[in-house]
């Protein structure tokens, strides 16, 4: 065997899983496999047409994000939102995001307003459109956009490993707002106390950020046993 049959083969296999990976993950976060959802690998290698192995490859990779959970005797499953979960993601939210908001309105210059102004555009586009999908990309890049805005390397990176939970976790508590232009009256003063470099209004509105979703979400969970309706 040469010594580039070596150097390629493990790129390519790495590749597929990778794809499959984006592909149950967008279908994930589309709402195309909903939360709670029993996946099996024969089942999945067929309709994507790759051998069990690369499916199987591709759902470990989904199991460190905490997208899908594998099971004993039941095997694996897309993450199902339940309250604790919820709980979980809240109050780690609420240790990230308020240091994140602090140190980007410490940090900004008229090149990170303008990438939050940027970002908080997109959010009140897709809110026009009533897209939902959208929205809930749009607001996740909002905070994305604080976190990078921090310059807290190890921050960042920590979010990260929690960025696709956080995903549905927003996607969950916009379904539960009577009116999408609430998204947009949410975000509008910790965006605007970020751009004027107000670190404590920032971080207060940051710990207050989503509060009033979060209980009902919470209470939605708690009646129902599952996650709401609503894409994510």
């Amino acid at each position: 065997m040469s010594v580039t049959a070596l150097s390629v083969a493990p790129v390519a296999r790495q590749s597929m899983d990778t794809v499959v990976a984006d592909r149950l993950r967008e279908a994930i976060l589309g709402g195309v496999l909903p939360l709670g959802t029993r996946l099996t690998e024969a089942d999945l290698a067929a309709k994507l047409s790759v051998s069990r192995g690369t499916v199987r490859a591709g759902l470990h990779r989904l199991l460190s994000e905490a997208l899908v959970v594998l099971k004993p005797y039941t095997g694996w499953h897309v993450l199902n939102l339940e309250p604790k979960d919820a709980f979980e993601l809240y109050t780690l939210r609420g240790c990230m995001e308020p240091l994140a908001s602090r140190l980007a309105a410490q940090n900004i210059d008229d090149a990170g307003r303008a990438q939050l102004r940027a970002a908080f555009k997109e959010l009140k586009a897709a809110v026009r459109k009533s897209d939902a999908r959208a929205i809930n990309d749009a607001d996740l890049a909002i905070h994305k956009t604080i976190v990078a805005l921090s310059k807290h390397q190890r921050l960042a990176a920590h979010y990260e490993l929690v960025e696709q939970q956080i995903r549905i976790y927003i996607a969950s508590s916009n379904s539960m707002l009577r009116k999408r232009a609430t998204v947009v009256e949410n975000h509008q003063a910790l965006v605007e106390a970020i751009c004027a470099g107000d670190a404590d209004k920032a971080q207060l509105l940051a710990n207050q950020h989503g509060a009033k979703a979060a209980e009902d979400l919470f209470a939605a969970l708690r009646s129902h046993d599952k996650s709401p309706p609503g894409a994510v």
